[in-house]
């Protein structure tokens, strides 16, 4: 996910695709305390509270869209991340279409590096 689009809510949109990719592979993931930490920048509150809102009001019918996104036995990790972005983009304003290019060239990426 990337913070162009989905501001503050890209790890808990991020992890709806990990975690149906996961069901679909019979793969589980392991939530534990953060690697890092980053420093905080001081933040206008009302922009913060706004980006919750908008995540509040989008994250059920993403989790939605993703769970009613039929994917194909025996693909791999990558195969299924894909075709669950190219299934959902433009269907619920979370995935817009001009981000599927840096979702594929980090795809890509990683299945060199895996």
């Amino acid at each position: 996910q990337f913070y162009r689009w989905q501001g503050r809510n890209t790890d808990i949109f991020a992890s709806l695709i990990m975690r149906r990719v996961m069901r679909e592979t019979n793969l589980h993931t392991y939530f534990g305390p953060p690697f890092s930490f980053h420093n905080r920048s001081p933040r206008d509150p009302r922009l913060d509270m706004a980006a919750e809102t908008w995540g509040v009001e989008n994250v059920v019918a993403f989790s939605k869209c993703l769970d009613e996104t039929e994917l194909h036995p025996g693909d791999s990790v990558s195969a299924h991340t894909a075709y669950l972005y190219d299934a959902v983009a433009g269907k619920t304003g979370i995935v817009p279409v001009d981000m599927l290019g840096a979702v594929f060239a980090f795809l890509e990426d990683m299945g060199k590096v895996l």
